[in-house]
């Protein structure tokens, strides 16, 4: 074959997508720019245990709550017993060794990861038209959405 496709690698880690440059620009553009929501106290969090659809969805809902954080300056935010926090952990953790993974996923993806328990006292939850605590509400609406 032409092609000489490498497995992406983040945060050190292996996966069988994509290639290791993607991560790179990722890591570029946030080394140039400051996250989305780093200046604001508007927090979308993504908690749960159920989601819209299967796994392919689940990952277009978790890449479209990316977007909407750099659209709407958001800060992204899931919670470590929630559907996202599941599959982003089987997608490119789950044979992870490395005890400080949590902190570098939050630097390269510019997340936060919340325990169960954590308060978001002092946060403004949106979107503010949907139920935040309703987990496939939430994901039918990332699922949807489009950048303008």
């Amino acid at each position: 074959s032409e092609h000489n496709f490498q497995p992406l690698s983040i945060c050190g880690r292996q996966t069988n997508v994509g290639t290791a440059q993607d991560l790179a620009l990722l890591e570029k553009f946030n080394m140039e720019n400051t996250c989305p929501g780093a200046n604001s106290k508007k927090l979308l969090l993504l908690q749960g245990d159920l989601a819209h659809g299967r796994t392919g969805n689940n990952l277009i809902e978790f890449l479209h709550a990316l977007q909407i954080a750099r659209d709407m300056d958001y800060q992204l935010a899931i919670t470590s017993n929630s559907w996202v926090f599941e599959l982003l952990h089987k997608m490119w953790f789950n044979s992870s060794h490395d005890d400080d993974w949590a902190a570098k996923f939050e630097k390269a993806f510019c997340i936060k990861i919340f325990q169960p328990d954590e308060s978001t006292k002092g946060w403004d939850r949106v979107p503010h038209d949907l139920n935040p605590n309703n987990s496939v509400i939430i994901s039918k609406y990332l699922f949807n959405y489009q950048s303008e």
